[in-house]
């Protein structure tokens, strides 16, 4: 998901996997090469991390994960226009 005001502004979750630390909130300053890192917990976020991406490894990896996620909500967001579209027809 990208802010509408602020394109380079992207905000994604990201599974880290219930060993380790469940799902965590990645807010990428994709312009700056900057992230922050927020937890979930129950109906709150704890800040966690932040850094800047001084390799390019680090951006792709990233990068890799924004898309994979975007890409899962853009298709949820297909099925349910249409699954929409269906009961009204």
């Amino acid at each position: 998901m990208e802010s509408p005001e602020r394109s380079e502004i992207k905000v994604f979750d990201y599974d880290h996997g219930t060993r380790d630390s469940g799902v965590r909130r990645y807010v990428w300053l994709a312009e700056y090469d900057y992230v922050l890192i927020f937890q979930k917990k129950k109906k709150a976020l704890f800040w966690v991390t932040a850094y800047y991406l001084d390799s390019e490894g680090g951006r792709k990896d990233l990068s890799k994960r924004y898309e994979k996620k975007a890409l899962k909500y853009r298709d949820r967001l297909l099925r349910r226009s249409l699954s929409s579209f269906y009961l009204h027809w």
